[in-house]
């Protein structure tokens, strides 16, 4: 059932939208308080919880 869901979130795109919005009000201050770490292949670890 969890998987339907997910399935369904995908393909809506007001959802996608919403999702989003979210995301780019949460996402800077995550940063801000907690630094990313660069490793060695390029990608990100993020340290703390």
């Amino acid at each position: 059932m969890d998987r339907l869901a997910i399935v369904e979130v995908r393909h809506d795109p007001g959802m996608q939208a919403r999702i989003r919005a979210a995301w780019d009000l949460f996402w800077p201050q995550y940063i801000e308080r907690i630094p990313p770490e660069r490793l060695a292949d390029g990608s990100f670890r993020f340290n703390g919880k």
